[in-house]
């Protein structure tokens, strides 16, 4: 008897975009339920492209698997309610007048009705320390509110896996540490695109380096980020800050 699948597979990966640009090129990576990965390398390394894949918006069918399924019809709207991507600009993701009706734009669309829909729009801004700007104008937020939002909106959808794109990216520090603190204490598996190696230590266990489309290394963050000549090889930053704690919750901070 098999046990059940993974949360994500991805078996042979490839993707090119028209003008014959190689952007992911056989990649295989697989996450269980929980867990938290960063994913990083230079610029052009896939990273985004490979995101966008997990929802079928790019990519061959059946090379991305979600608890089983392929990201590919006719499963597509099963897989995007179990992953919830986060997009580098939060203003491709806020379209609605207040940060309530962006929240709560997934949830009814699942088919949950007025009451339930409100607790999770409430649970979901509490988790992003957004309580009480329900009836904020979602395009007058910070640029670290409107990402804290973004993430609310899939929070609200409850799914397994988040998929966050450069989530720190224009964040001052104070938000930096806030978001830290967030995607730590996520139950939902986490994989974290992004080019902020602080954050990626202080939030993920493991670490996966893309770089020309494929996988040159997996394994514990502190290993992999902590080999100076690999990071140097590609494209990471030559020297890492010293490694602050891991954040212990997401309760607010001064």
């Amino acid at each position: 008897m098999t046990g059940a699948p993974p949360l994500l597979e991805i078996r042979g990966l490839r993707h090119a975009y028209g003008d014959g640009a190689v952007a992911l090129d056989g990649v295989d990576l697989r996450l269980e339920a929980g867990e938290k990965v960063g994913l990083v390398g230079p610029n052009g390394a896939g990273k985004s492209t490979l995101l966008l894949c997990l929802v079928g918006v790019l990519g061959p069918a059946g090379a991305v698997r979600v608890e089983g399924l392929p990201a590919a019809p006719p499963h597509l709207d099963r897989v995007r309610r179990r992953v919830g991507l986060v997009f580098q600009d939060p203003d491709d993701q806020l379209f609605m007048p207040t940060a309530f009706d962006d929240v709560a734009f997934g949830p009814l669309n699942q088919g949950l009705d007025g009451d339930a829909t409100r607790a999770r729009v409430a649970e979901a801004l509490a988790a992003v320390g957004l309580a009480g700007f329900e009836d904020r104008a979602s395009h007058h937020l910070s640029g670290g509110e409107k990402r804290r939002l973004a993430v609310a909106t899939v929070l609200a959808m409850r799914p397994p896996l988040l998929a966050l794109d450069e989530p720190s990216s224009g964040l001052d520090a104070r938000e930096r540490a806030r978001l830290a603190r967030l995607l730590v204490g996520l139950d939902a598996a986490l994989l974290l695109a992004s080019h902020d190696l602080p954050l990626v230590r202080a939030t993920c266990e493991r670490c996966v380096v893309l770089d020309g489309g494929r996988v040159v290394a997996d394994g514990p963050t502190e290993e992999v980020l902590g080999d100076r000549d690999l990071r140097l090889r590609h494209g990471l930053e030559a020297e890492l800050p010293r490694r602050a704690p891991r954040p212990a919750s997401t309760e607010e901070q001064p």
